[in-house]
């Protein structure tokens, strides 16, 4: 799929090459476009019926330095309080020593997050969630 058609699709959902590119600098990370851009793997059909409840996301794992750009790391560079600057992350410190926020990274790949989190999760492991997500 097109870049041009996802990004018509999704709106505002859509963080993509030319959205990295614009906070490159304040992510350390080098220009996203001078990269070859992975191909969309899902299809029109399906972005239309899940475009206002997930964004469509271009992962990064380093930065220029060759550190992950980790949950832990993004905390970092984005801060945790609203009043100093947004988009911010949540003032909530229970995730920080967890393996999913200190070690993991995103793939240069197309991801969809959801922008809600899924009440029957709430209090569960990400592990869990996969084991039945695989079910």
């Amino acid at each position: 799929m097109e870049r041009t058609t996802a990004k018509q699709i999704m709106g505002k959902n859509f963080l993509g090459p030319e959205e990295l590119k614009k906070i490159s600098q304040k992510l350390g990370i080098s220009d996203p476009l001078k990269k070859r851009i992975p191909v969309i793997p899902f299809s029109v059909q399906y972005l239309k019926k899940i475009s206002k409840d997930y964004i469509l996301v271009l992962g990064v794992s380093k930065d220029n330095k060759g550190k992950k750009l980790t949950i832990n790391k993004m905390r970092e560079i984005f801060g945790w309080n609203p009043q100093k600057a947004e988009p911010c992350f949540y003032n909530q410190d229970w995730y920080l020593k967890e393996k999913f926020a200190k070690d993991k990274i995103l793939d240069f790949k197309w991801y969809l997050i959801r922008k809600t989190v899924d009440k029957k999760t709430y209090g569960t492991s990400p592990e869990s969630i996969m084991k039945i997500l695989k079910q």
